[in-house]
């Protein structure tokens, strides 16, 4: 027991060079990390790996001619790992990979976050178009017109009752109907916008780059018939997802594009509305709508 208290006590040095280590290791790591991602200081964080990778290699070797020697055979083992890691192409480019996925990701969110937004506003507006004219519009400039001339009435509704002459059995009878009163109006632009005019730019796909030439939504309006004959009014906008991801890796747009799974923004384009069914729903999962709500 004795002896084996003092090898302990006496490989220190050995413990001491795996710690440092392994240290080492997360730091390399971490500084592959920034350095693929262009951090402007990550060559000082290079130099102080090597100054750990330096201190932790000698003590762990040195840590090997002493007893229990474990710790310092580690310690060793990890120094190897980290210059192996250094100098191993196919590690940077796993790491490249990974990284580029995710700075698409992180950039294909936040542009799709903001076109949902502006295609949200189109519904809006359409809806309350519907409302008042009966069919959607056909184009922006009839919807900016509306958003900027056109007013909401405000009515109320109470139930009510009046005694009336029923000719038939000579008595007065009971009557019951509905009173709608108009309180007044409201502008659409005040009702929907408020103090903005965001709605002046809404057929404008928004823009990511500054050299990107401005781009348009397509709007188209139709009829559908349902299976009674009733006929009713259709809407849908869209823009296509590679005009949203352009100057993103090509290779990520070409997967974006086919996905079609309930966590995705389904198909080619970002949309609102449909010309072959009855709907307002957008192609887009519900966490944009949730995201967006907390902005």
């Amino acid at each position: 027991m004795e002896n084996t208290t003092s090898n302990n006590q006496g490989n220190k040095i050995g413990t001491i060079g795996f710690i440092i280590s392994l240290i080492t290791l997360v730091l390399f790591g971490t500084s592959l990390v920034f350095f693929l991602s262009s951090v402007p200081w990550v060559g000082l964080l290079f130099l102080v790996v090597l100054l750990f990778w330096l201190l932790g290699f000698i003590l762990s070797a040195i840590g090997l001619g002493k007893k229990p020697i474990g710790l310092a055979i580690a310690g060793v083992a990890i120094s190897l790992l980290v210059i192996f890691i250094a100098f191993n192409q196919d590690v940077y480019n796993a790491i490249y990979q990974v990284n580029k996925a995710i700075d698409f990701e992180t950039a294909k969110k936040q542009r799709y976050t903001e076109v949902i937004k502006k295609l949200k506003d189109i519904r809006a507006v359409q809806e309350a178009y519907l409302h008042i004219n009966g069919k959607y519009a056909d184009n922006f400039d009839q919807l900016t017109n509306f958003i900027e001339n056109a007013q909401f009435t405000i009515t109320s509704q109470r139930d009510t009752s009046w005694t009336e002459f029923d000719k038939t059995f000579n008595i007065e009878v009971m009557r019951q109907g509905v009173r709608i009163d108009t309180l007044g109006y409201v502008k659409v632009k005040d009702s929907l916008f408020k103090d903005s005019d965001r709605y002046k730019t809404l057929r404008y796909v928004p823009k990511f780059t500054k050299d990107e030439a401005p781009l348009l939504f397509t709007m188209k309006t139709g009829e559908i018939k349902d299976k009674n004959n009733v006929v009713s009014s259709v809407f849908e906008v869209y823009v296509s997802k590679r005009d949203v991801l352009k100057g993103l890796d090509k290779d990520l747009v070409d997967k974006e594009v086919v996905k079609n799974s309930v966590d995705d923004v389904k198909g080619e384009n970002i949309k609102v509305g449909s010309l072959e069914e009855i709907t307002v729903n957008g192609n887009w999962p519900t966490s944009y709508d949730a995201k967006i709500a907390k902005q």
